[in-house]
């Protein structure tokens, strides 16, 4: 058994969680891994669709890596590739926030980032990690550099959609994040009274 792509080839600039595909020897099947918004879902695609996805960019060909397996498909928690875009990193260290703590990765050959297999708890936690040491300067100085990192790390944060918010220059760009946020939450019980006191609860834990 061994990887053969990423899937949804990830951006340079974010830093997260990308599906991936493995053969597992079937006939003329492979697995898709962390598809349908759920890291833990499993999907069959056919060798000639792989190809095509290949083929028209949608997938990172890296069987020539010869990664094997060695993590287990049937761990109770699901198995995700993580990924560091190279440009994020650099964005990172140019702006003095901590750089993310990941494990030793394997680089793409183009140099646009490294990626890892581990389980997707400590995936999470390794991006809440890093939004938490990001957070008070974003909050502090109203970076937006900053920022802009942790929307490409964990855009729904509650950490980074109060950064969002709090960093827009006039009482007008505020209303219109919040009424992006309002339109985008699944709360129904959230109004901009609620939303504004949740923002400002997530920045007295760092200010």
């Amino acid at each position: 058994m061994k990887v053969l792509a990423l899937l949804d080839p990830p951006s340079t600039q974010s830093f997260g969680m990308v599906p991936f595909v493995v053969d597992d020897g079937l006939d003329d099947l492979y697995i898709c891994i962390g598809l349908s918004g759920s890291f833990g879902s499993r999907n069959f695609i056919s060798k000639k669709e792989f190809s095509v996805l290949v083929r028209d960019g949608h997938a990172i060909n890296v069987s020539h890596l010869r990664i094997p397996v060695t993590f287990d498909l049937k761990n109770p928690l699901p198995v995700v590739a993580g990924w560091l875009g190279s440009e994020f990193a650099k964005k990172a260290a140019a702006v003095g926030v901590p750089a993310p703590d990941i494990p030793h990765g394997r680089k793409l050959p183009d140099g646009t980032g490294l990626f890892w297999f581990e389980d997707s708890g400590t995936m999470h936690r390794r991006l809440r990690s890093w939004i938490r040491a990001a957070a008070p300067r974003a909050f502090k100085e109203k970076n937006k550099d900053i920022v802009r990192l942790m929307e490409w790390a964990m855009p729904l944060a509650p950490e980074t959609l109060a950064a969002l918010w709090h960093v827009r220059d006039s009482r007008a760009d505020k209303e219109r994040e919040l009424n992006w946020q309002l339109s985008c939450s699944n709360r129904k019980a959230t109004t901009r009274k609620s939303l504004i006191a949740a923002h400002k609860k997530v920045m007295q834990q760092y200010v």
